[in-house]
């Protein structure tokens, strides 16, 4: 990749990749007719599962799953999990099939691994073909859930993607892997998993590309763009000899994952509070000649630019997008996330320091009959069955040997305390109550994201909740893109994927199509 590429018009905006589907093909194809349309590769593989039991109705996924290299993987996924008109099997206690953790020691001919690099390519397809033959599209990652990265990018570069991006950590592995991928030689690609705990830093986990056929001739070979927040990682990651393309320099008023700040004082809401310390210095970027992109409250077309006059190539956008029709979020927690913006106090977008296993803050919106409902969540049983956010930790099992365990602070109580060494210790006892405190809010992120992308699991006739997460700008963007030359705001004029490009680039709230 050079820099000549991202010279060309439609880089100059990047859709952002949001939680489970939200960024979905649907939105992808529509933003990558002219931008960089991205699709989310979080748990990726139980959104094909469950898109193939809801029966597929749109008949897409079986479209794109004909043209997947390996018929025998993809006429397997399909016995397995598809239902003809959504159809359940009767005394069914579960909505959803699930399917098992992807672990350490998740056999490379596992049905879940399959479903990882079948549902990447699915959701990569689509989103490609849509684009168009001169369109650009990409897939979002977070370095955080790295069991199911590898399987996930080799399955969208084999769907066609142009550009992976990936935040919410360090993603120093990832410009090597995709070289592995693209250049492999039929033996096994390695990528190294972190682990914590008395022991090595990462254990391998083996790819066996070759399994699932493809043609590396006619692969792409993505750019890869690294999500930062400070210049000074950009300086490190771009001396190593696999280097990112280009870089995203994140600010904390994006939505989703935010990085912790430097420091630890609070709000008086409880919020991290965010310095200059925290924020890059662009000048240094371009010091270092880097290419990189701007992200945090970048939705009007005076952001967009402010962005280009500082030295950047474009922004990246996501909370207006997920706005959009297109988004993947289900249309009816869609209609109540505008209800709120449309409410007199707006919608209230919180940075939770403790609602993400993973460590990192995260913006929530708070909305009524979700996970931030106080009279919600609590009521919840607490359970882990998905797995994604769980951390691998070094250990030794009854016989002395070593062994890698799995702990998520959002799993069952008792189960964690176990883990961790704290379940027969007294309430007192400083190493409970620390476990305690990392417990205290967390929210099992795997099922309510799920939930909000309109496939919550229903466990005895009970659904889950659904997590809303979106960027600070979501009641400003939303009221300038909806608000006449009266001043009237309509909150629920329809807001396209075509619109938002448009008042971007223009700053017009309206297409003209010259009609």
């Amino acid at each position: 990749m050079t820099k000549e590429t991202f010279r060309e018009r439609n880089w100059d905006i990047i859709q952002g990749g949001m939680g489970v589907a939200v960024s979905d093909y649907r939105l992808a194809r529509a933003t990558g007719r002219s931008t960089v349309g991205v699709i989310s590769g979080t748990a990726i593989a139980e959104v094909l599962s469950r898109r193939l039991q809801d029966g597929d109705p749109t008949g897409e996924m079986r479209e794109a799953l004909a043209t997947f290299p390996n018929q025998a993987i993809a006429d397997r996924a399909l016995r397995l999990f598809f239902q003809e008109g959504g159809e359940r099997p009767e005394g069914q206690s579960l909505w959803y099939r699930q399917l098992s953790m992807f672990n350490h020691n998740t056999r490379e001919t596992s049905i879940t691994v399959d479903m990882t690099v079948l549902g990447a390519y699915a959701e990569a397809y689509l989103a490609r073909i849509g684009a168009g033959p001169n369109g650009k599209t990409g897939l979002n990652l977070l370095t955080k859930l790295d069991r199911p990265n590898m399987h996930v990018l080799a399955g969208a570069m084999m769907g066609g993607i142009d550009v992976a991006i990936m935040g919410a950590g360090i993603p120093d592995q990832i410009p090597e892997l995709i070289h592995k991928i693209k250049h492999n030689q039929g033996e096994p690609i390695l990528h190294g998993i972190h682990t914590q705990g008395q022991g090595p830093s990462r254990f391998a986990m083996p790819l066996d590309l070759g399994r699932y056929a493809p043609d590396l001739d006619t692969m792409n070979h993505p750019a890869f763009l690294a999500i930062i927040t400070h210049h000074d990682l950009a300086r490190r990651m771009s001396e190593q000899e696999f280097a990112p393309d280009g870089y995203v320099i994140e600010a904390p008023t994006a939505g989703g994952h935010n990085a912790p700040p430097r420091g630890s004082a609070k709000n008086e809401r409880g919020e991290p509070v965010y310095t200059e310390q925290d924020l890059a210095d662009l000048s240094q970027m371009l010091e270092m000649g880097l290419t990189f992109w701007l992200a945090g409250q970048r939705g009007t077309h005076e952001d967009y630019e402010d962005a280009l006059l500082s030295g950047a190539r474009g922004v990246q956008v996501g909370t207006a997008f997920a706005l959009a029709q297109e988004s993947g979020w289900d249309p009816e927690l869609k209609r109540r996330i505008i209800d709120e913006i449309a409410s007199e106090s707006g919608l209230d977008v919180y940075t939770d320091p403790n609602a993400s296993p993973s460590g990192f803050p995260i913006k929530v919106g708070r909305v009524p009959g979700t996970v931030s409902d106080a009279d919600v969540y609590p009521a919840r049983k607490r359970i882990c069955d998905i797995g994604h956010l769980r951390t691998a930790h070094h250990g030794v099992d009854a016989h002395g040997k070593p062994t890698i365990g799995y702990q998520c602070t959002a799993e069952p109580m008792e189960d964690y305390l176990r883990k961790v060494g704290a379940a027969e210790l007294p309430p007192e006892h400083p190493k409970r109550r620390v476990a305690m405190m990392r417990t205290d809010g967390s929210v099992c992120l795997c099922n309510a994201l799920l939930a909000a992308a309109g496939f919550p699991q229903v466990r005895d006739g009970i659904a889950e909740p659904a997590m809303v997460t979106i960027g600070d700008d979501a009641n400003r963007f939303l009221h300038l893109i909806n608000t006449d030359e009266s001043g009237h705001f309509d909150p629920y004029k329809p807001v396209t994927a075509e619109r938002v490009l448009h008042f971007i680039r223009t700053g017009e709230k309206d297409l003209d199509y010259g009609i």
